[in-house]
This record gives C-alpha cells, sequence and structure tokens, in this order.
C-alpha cells in the first residue's frame, strides 16, 4: 500500500476502520482513480463495484457496509489478510459455522425415521 502510506499508520487503524469521508474525497478519489487505473488492462472488471465492510472486525451487515470498485476492494481486503486485520472476524465465522453444524447434527439425530 505505498501508494496510501496513511493506511499503514496507528496499527494500520485506518485499515481495520475505514473512512469513507476519507475514500471519497477529492483528493482521495483522485489517488485511488490513479492507482484503479493502473490495472485497466491487468484485471478484469477493475473498475466494477464491490461491498466491502467498513470495519474489518464486524461481519458484513447493512451498518458496516460501502460501495467501492473491485480494485479498493482487493487492494484493502489483501493489505488486511496480510496484516492478520480478518483473522478475528474469520474466527467469529469458523465458530458460528461450527455451532451451525452441530445444531443441524442434532436435528438429524432428533428425526425419526423413515422407514
Amino acid at each position: 500500500m505505498s501508494a496510501f502510506p496513511e493506511l499503514s499508520g496507528n496499527d494500520h487503524e485506518k485499515l481495520v476502520k475505514l473512512d469513507e469521508d476519507w475514500l471519497k474525497s477529492e483528493d482521495g478519489k483522485k489517488r485511488w482513480r490513479a492507482f484503479v487505473n493502473a490495472y485497466e488492462k491487468k484485471v478484469k472488471d477493475f473498475n466494477f463495484g464491490s461491498l466491502i465492510r467498513t470495519d474489518a472486525r464486524l461481519e458484513y451487515s447493512e451498518t458496516n457496509t460501502i460501495f467501492v470498485t473491485r480494485m479498493q476492494f482487493y487492494a484493502i481486503e489483501i493489505a488486511r489478510n496480510r496484516l492478520g486485520l480478518n483473522d478475528t472476524i474469520h474466527e467469529i465465522a469458523k465458530a458460528d459455522a461450527e455451532r451451525e453444524l452441530l445444531k443441524k447434527e442434532k436435528e438429524a439425530a432428533k428425526a425419526p425415521e423413515i422407514s
């Protein structure tokens, strides 16, 4: 993220919690446009839109998402993954999946057998 050094300061605070106003400011738009356009011939649908979580510590929700270009999504999420900023939410998702699996197994064990 050398194009955006401010994202690496303060324990990567600005990657953990995205500032929509900064992303969509005149300066932010100009800098992101230059970054995104560099991938025009390298990444299919480079400028299509994607939803991204504004706070990496929380799940996707109506209040925790904003719309960004695909390259912004890739850049931010790759940085978050490399820095381990998605680890907490990944552990929460794994625990939720395990609970759901146990619930289904329990329900299947209770279901009457059809012969």
